[in-house]
């Protein structure tokens, strides 16, 4: 007989019953583990203040503390208003005290300037009443339109025989000197007497800054023409004009004054 077929034996399928016990059985554990985690984490969370559920972005509030440590807080908050306020009020403050210490700075300059204005007037003053003769005039008025107006473009013109002569000139050629002192506009403006200045200058001859008659009892003994200021000058001012005012009258008068002692040689 041939030797029989040694047959493996087949397991069995598990009954479906078995299987059912058994999935039963898994998501129990998985159950249990569940809710062991969330225990673990609701006591973690409570241990250390924090929410609960993780908040949504945007929706987290800080904590607020209650009962003493509420009042510190409130009292910090009060404290920290209080030394913002006051550092307002103090940069406030300071802002005033600059702007004082400013006004003080630009009083004190404008007295300087003014000091040193009167001084240096008073020194040319004193030069033309002592001058004795027509060039020591002219040397003090040259001094004064120069250093003191800030003018090197100028014609200083004497009034003699009924006309206006060239005197003194700088900045200008010999033949510019001349032509002007033979405008007749300018020499209708020497014989009214009255300083002009910018508009009124310019209406008389072109480029013309400033005019000063020197006027003696009414009469027109000579006269100041400036023309271009210097760079660092800039415009007339005030002291500008009361030192026009000043030369108008004190030139005249050392010019008359030293014409006379000239032709009394």
């Amino acid at each position: 007989m041939p030797d029989a077929k040694r047959l493996t034996p087949t397991p069995h399928a598990e009954p479906a019953s078995a299987r059912a016990t058994r999935l039963v059985d898994v998501s129990n554990q998985l159950a249990k583990m569940i809710t062991s985690l969330r225990e673990n984490r609701e006591t973690m969370q409570t241990r250390h203040g924090e929410p609960l559920l993780t908040p949504l972005p945007g929706t987290l509030r800080p904590a607020v503390p209650a009962g003493p440590a509420a009042d510190e807080v409130a009292r910090l908050r009060e404290a920290l208003q209080a030394a913002r306020q006051g550092e307002a009020a103090l940069r406030e403050r300071l802002d005033e005290i600059e702007e004082a210490n400013r006004a003080v700075g630009d009083e004190l300059v404008a007295l300087q300037q003014q000091i040193a204005h009167t001084a240096g007037v008073a020194v040319v003053l004193r030069r033309l009443h002592e001058a004795a003769t027509p060039t020591d005039v002219l040397d003090g008025l040259q001094e004064v339109v120069i250093n003191i107006l800030g003018c090197e473009d100028f014609v200083l013109l004497g009034l003699g025989a009924g006309r206006v002569e060239v005197a003194r000139h700088m900045g200008r050629s010999a033949a510019q000197a001349a032509a002007l002192a033979e405008d007749g506009a300018l020499s209708a403006a020497i014989a009214a007497g009255r300083i002009r200045s910018g508009e009124a200058a310019a209406a008389v001859a072109p480029d013309l800054t400033l005019l000063v008659p020197l006027v003696v009892r009414g009469q027109a003994v000579g006269a100041a023409a400036l023309f271009r200021l210097l760079p660092q000058k800039g415009q007339l001012g005030p002291l500008d004009e009361e030192v026009a005012e000043l030369v108008q009258v004190h030139g005249a008068l050392a010019w008359r004054a030293a014409q006379g002692a000239t032709d009394a040689r």
